[in-house]
């Protein structure tokens, strides 16, 4: 009979691969205090790029100071609740992505299909009842 360790812990693939990366040093001279997530940047520039543009023909009279302060301070925050926030075991933005798909896929068409268990069916025809005329009442 073959030996077995009973002390063997086993190794998931899935939670190690799923762990983030963390960016702390960011050339030879200069290294941060404390590591930040690399998807906490991603999301920020996102964000202060989605806000700061629309905010130059807006927000005009506003110095440009304020605006980038504003920007880059709400797309902080935002992104932090962006990087920790996981939908059905998925992080935002692949969660984001897989129903974008399935809207465009299936969502779109739901008054020709519909799914029931993971099966697509198409919808049957309305039917649509014609008003019945009696002869006496001509």
């Amino acid at each position: 009979m073959s030996e077995e360790k009973h002390d063997k812990r086993l190794y998931s693939y899935k939670q190690a691969l799923s762990q983030p990366y963390w960016i702390q040093k960011i050339n030879d001279d200069y290294s941060l205090q404390s590591p930040i997530k690399f998807s906490r940047i991603v999301y920020t520039i996102t964000i202060f790029s989605l806000l700061f543009l629309p905010s130059e023909k807006f927000l005009v009279f506003l110095p440009l100071g304020l605006r980038l302060t504003l920007s880059g301070l709400i797309a902080w925050i935002f992104s932090e609740t962006l990087t920790n926030l996981t939908i059905d075991g998925k992080t935002f933005i692949f969660y984001l992505w897989d129903y974008l798909k399935f809207y465009f896929q299936y969502g779109m068409r739901h008054d020709t299909i519909y799914l029931n268990k993971g099966i697509v069916y198409k919808r049957p025809q309305t039917i649509q009842k014609q008003k019945e005329t009696h002869e006496l009442s001509k």
